[in-house]
């Protein structure tokens, strides 16, 4: 390696050690995310992540009326969700549940689509500067999966 690829080398290696890491503290993924509609039949919403019984836990806080006509509200029972969900209330529903926190990020859970009943498996983490969510829904493969991004509210 010639000289200049060394200092380029050292530049490089200065930069990632300088790079912010990821929160790792689980407290940090605690509050309330607002996650926004990603298409039409979608809405906006507040979800609340808290930890509960060891794992964690987000729960619709609120549905956020965006639109006129839309077709789910806080008080909209979910016709669509599984088993014992069936009927509850968007407001206050459970949508993310499961999660265990490990190495910066909460995995191991479970992720909700009251729209259709879908449950997919998750992944969640969080951004260096804690006011960002990227959560992963995915069947089988991670890299097949679905990323929303959450905003810190």
């Amino acid at each position: 390696m010639n000289r200049h690829g060394i200092v380029l080398a050292g530049v490089l290696l200065a930069m990632a050690a300088s790079a912010a890491p990821a929160p790792t503290d689980a407290a940090s993924f605690e509050g309330d995310w607002f996650a926004p509609a990603e298409d039409a039949d979608d809405v906006d919403a507040l979800i609340h992540l808290a930890p509960k019984d060891a794992r964690w836990e987000g729960t619709i806080q609120s549905i956020l009326s965006t639109r006129p006509g839309q077709a789910y509200r806080n008080e909209t029972p979910c016709a669509a969700c599984p088993g014992p969900l069936r009927g509850h209330a968007m407001q206050g529903l459970p949508v993310m549940w499961g999660f265990q926190a490990q190495g910066g990020r909460l995995v191991g859970g479970h992720v909700l689509d009251p729209g259709d009943g879908q449950v997919y498996d998750g992944e969640v983490t969080i951004s260096a500067d804690g006011r960002t969510l990227k959560v992963l829904a995915y069947k089988g493969l991670k890299f097949i999966g679905h990323v929303m991004t959450w905003r810190r509210a």
